[in-house]
């Protein structure tokens, strides 16, 4: 426990991603089509909208079009009426799959903390943030 935040911050930060990146695999799916999925599940958006909305997340916008297009290819997004983006029924079931395996996932990482550890921990660690930018 003597180790600096440094350090744990790392560790949990690698832990996350490799523990997410494997539920989504479960699944045959990317981080980045998960992603697509979730911004599509409010309705029918174009691919622009989606691209500006994932971008702060992804390296470019042509990971995202690719990602898309996978998503695409694979029947779990189509194109609809007007050439607005819709999730299939295929894709609407994978995603309620993923959402309740992710929801799983963050319960298990914040398993034996109260309520109110975790949000103290949230809060520290944006005023972390914070004092750093």
């Amino acid at each position: 426990m003597n180790r600096p935040i440094g350090y744990w911050v790392k560790l949990v930060d690698r832990r996350l991603e490799d523990g997410l990146n494997a539920v989504l695999a479960e699944h045959g799916v990317t981080r980045r089509q998960w992603q697509i999925l979730n911004a599509l599940e409010g309705g029918a958006r174009d691919a622009t909208a989606v691209v500006e909305a994932l971008l702060p997340f992804a390296d470019d916008a042509g990971t995202i079009r690719a990602e898309l297009g996978r998503l695409v290819d694979a029947g779990r997004v189509t194109h609809g009426g007007s050439g607005h983006l819709e999730i299939t029924p295929a894709g609407a079931a994978l995603l309620v799959a993923l959402t309740g395996d992710v929801d799983r996932f963050r319960e298990r990482t914040s398993a034996g903390l109260t309520r109110e550890a975790y949000e103290t921990t949230v809060a520290t660690l944006a005023k972390i943030s914070e004092n750093l930018a």
